[in-house]
């Protein structure tokens, strides 16, 4: 059938009924491609945002219905992995789209002008990126402000950040970073954040193309690393000042090593402290071994166990008594410890996992590690009986440890334990007792100094012993006296164990009649504690 004379085609035609050009629908269709990018990267961002609660629910849960209700735990990885999956989904989606071969003729709309154009370079060193954190900085840089952003992160930034965050945290001349030379007349230029990757993440360029780079990417890192241990790199400036008092670290500062800088995925494995010792472990040593921080593989562990399993038993057939502190008055072997774990499997997932740091996918987990030949476990919230003195205080970020029959109530606290007690011998050391009495368990004098929970004058360190002698309870405490300020040059400590008080120092011995007169400094020190509890003269006979 011929067309001629018949009706012309059928064009679309606008709202306002004009007829659609082609120009008109490639338009349409590049906004519509806009706003769905822009609908997927929103939609994408909310999932984001429900993991994380969801994660934050599941903490909470397991912190106060797991242990009555361990059918519904087995629900929570489900619950978790959906959310990944979907993410995950839009992702591959969103990128999809991008790639998706636009009309003939398509243009993208322009990108909406940079509100940070119209800011100084002034404001923008002075109060807006003080207000970032170093990830933050470093990402937004150039998208921020294109006329001052990448050339306000650079290098100096860098250094400002890492001397904030050394000071904030008393690290001032005990941990530090490689400083850059000073320029020379044919220094190369200063590398910026448009030149590098985010911190804490894998680079996309693994060789650098200029030293400049390589030095940017270790400084950022550097900064991450810091600011991302917060506080608990102040609660290490302790045990670095009883590292290098036991002759453990060669010089301070310790400079932090490119090649042991954690990543941002290390810092989301671990808990926190352990992230942080691991940024600066491999730089100390015992008797020519590395104290850097190594997790045991299941073969290790699995012989470990078998060694510890045969030490418990001897232990019991020597009749000692049972663990006060233990769940229901059983010793916690590591029998009791396989089958908790099993436990633990049936009612929320793998019990050997990866251990985030804060606590966002599901809090501590037992895992085994060592540091040179001291080999602990970290101990879960779920793990301790309800009514344990370190429940109250136990923080996923410094967990709860176990290691040779003791259980400390921090990580921090087991590293300085560990040094005072087992690296406390190394060459060009010489720790020995000064003094010592037996007071008794049952003293009201003793028992006030075991329990306060501060004490003036000294840095307490508790553990519990969890296969005591019969009729005591295992706790142990341990008061640093001198040893952890900068103005110190000896350590001295008490040590409180079953109704003994003993002090230890490396001081050097002087001149004098007896023990208490030729160590002035650890007997004076322990004297202005022991005097406030009546004991001054039991112990310092």
């Amino acid at each position: 059938m011929s067309d001629e004379g018949g009706a012309p085609p059928k064009r679309p035609r606008t709202q306002g009924g004009e007829e659609m050009t082609a120009s008109d629908s490639k338009s349409s269709i590049a906004e519509g491609m806009a706003q769905l990018e822009d609908r997927i990267a929103s939609l994408h961002q909310h999932i984001q945002q429900a993991t994380r609660e969801a994660a934050d629910v599941q903490e909470l849960f397991n912190t106060t219905a797991a242990a009555q209700t361990p059918f519904l735990a087995q629900k929570w990885p489900g619950v978790l992995s959906a959310l990944s999956s979907a993410a995950e989904g839009l992702r591959g989606i969103g990128e999809g789209v991008k790639g998706t071969c636009r009309p003939m003729g398509w243009a993208k709309p322009p990108p909406p002008r940079h509100l940070g154009d119209d800011l100084s370079a002034d404001v923008w060193r002075g109060d807006i990126y003080p207000m970032l954190s170093v990830c933050e900085a470093v990402c937004s840089a150039r998208p921020t402000s294109k006329a001052h952003g990448s050339q306000l992160v650079d290098e100096a930034f860098m250094l400002k950040r890492i001397d904030q965050d050394l000071k904030k945290h008393s690290l001032t001349g005990l941990v530090d970073v490689e400083r850059p030379t000073p320029p020379t007349a044919t220094a190369t230029a200063t590398a910026t954040a448009a030149d590098t990757d985010p911190p804490g993440g894998p680079p996309t360029d693994p060789q650098p193309a200029s030293d400049a780079v390589r030095r940017f990417r270790y400084l950022s890192a550097s900064a991450y690393a810091l600011e991302r241990g917060g506080a608990v790199w102040q609660q290490m400036t302790d045990f670095i000042h009883l590292a290098h008092k036991y002759k453990l670290i060669k010089t301070l500062p310790l400079r932090l090593s490119a090649n042991s800088l954690p990543t941002a995925a290390a810092f989301d494995e671990l808990p926190l402290a352990l992230a942080v010792y691991k940024t600066f472990g491999r730089l100390l040593s015992y008797k020519g071994d590395s104290l850097a921080l190594e997790r045991v593989e299941e073969e290790m562990e699995e012989q470990e166990d078998g060694e510890e399993m045969e030490d418990s038993d001897e232990e019991e057939q020597e009749g000692e008594g049972d663990d006060a502190m233990g769940d229901g008055g059983e010793q916690d072997d590591e029998q009791g410890d396989d089958i908790d774990q099993q436990q633990q499997e049936g009612a929320g997932g793998d019990g050997s996992g990866g251990q985030p740091g804060d606590g966002s996918a599901g809090g501590v987990t037992r895992q085994r590690y060592r540091i040179g030949a001291e080999y602990f476990t970290t101990v879960p919230l779920s793990d301790l009986p309800p009514n344990h003195p370190y429940r109250s205080g136990y923080k996923d970020s410094d967990p709860v440890i176990r290691s040779g029959g003791c259980l400390f109530p921090s990580f921090t606290a087991f590293l300085k334990g560990t040094v005072l007690m087992e690296w406390c011998d190394q060459e060009g050391v010489a720790q020995k007792l000064v003094a010592g009495a037996s007071v008794g368990r049952d003293d009201s004098r003793y028992r006030s100094l075991l329990t306060a929970p501060t004490i003036g004058g000294g840095e307490t360190i508790d553990f519990i012993n969890e296969h005591p002698p019969q009729g005591y309870d295992g706790r142990e405490r341990l008061i640093i006296v001198k040893g952890t300020t900068t103005t110190d040059t000896i350590v001295a400590y008490l040590w409180l164990s079953y109704g003994d008080i003993s002090l230890l120092t490396t001081e050097a011995a002087t001149e004098g009649n007896s023990d208490i007169e030729r160590y002035p400094i650890a007997v004076n020190a322990a004297r202005r504690v022991l005097v406030k509890y009546g004991l001054e003269r039991t112990v310092l006979a």
